[in-house]
């Protein structure tokens, strides 16, 4: 997630750290290792398609799975332009696949008389990211497709 493959989209990063997922490119063979490098110094971030009805699917493989996705949703891509979802305000666009996460502290750990852990942890987040896909992370089981996650 930290490096980018042949036909992902990268997006540009602001001094706070946000994403500039207006300015987005596309990784392609010639570009790998100059985007790369910018990735390490945190001047991109990879990104990956909010699907929609003006945003692309990325190249390369990621592309694949992404359409293996959509069909398997039964999605139908060619249809999309006079769907609901072009009513609604579905257009798309890009978000970074990483985002930072600031000031993590575990602040305690306890056990419970039924035997159950309890942590108490805080963090901070850039505007636009989720807590609940950070604390999904954290509490994630060691197989995530059984447990339902």
């Amino acid at each position: 997630m930290n490096e980018a493959v042949v036909g992902d989209f990268v997006v540009g990063v602001e001094r706070s750290g946000l994403p500039l997922t207006t300015v987005a490119k596309v990784v392609a063979a010639e570009n790998l290792a100059e985007i790369n490098a910018q990735i390490k110094t945190g001047r991109l971030r990879v990104a990956l398609p909010l699907f929609g009805v003006k945003q692309k699917l990325s190249q390369g493989i990621i592309g694949l799975i992404e359409n293996q996705v959509l069909v398997q949703e039964g999605i139908d891509v060619d249809g999309l332009q006079v769907n609901v979802l072009s009513r609604t305000g579905g257009r798309g666009g890009l978000r970074a696949v990483v985002v930072p996460v600031r000031d993590f502290k575990l602040q305690s750990v306890s056990t419970n008389q039924g035997g159950t852990s309890e942590a108490k942890i805080s963090f901070m987040l850039l505007r636009g990211s989720y807590a609940t896909v950070v604390l999904r992370e954290i509490i994630k089981p060691s197989d995530p497709v059984s447990a339902g996650f």
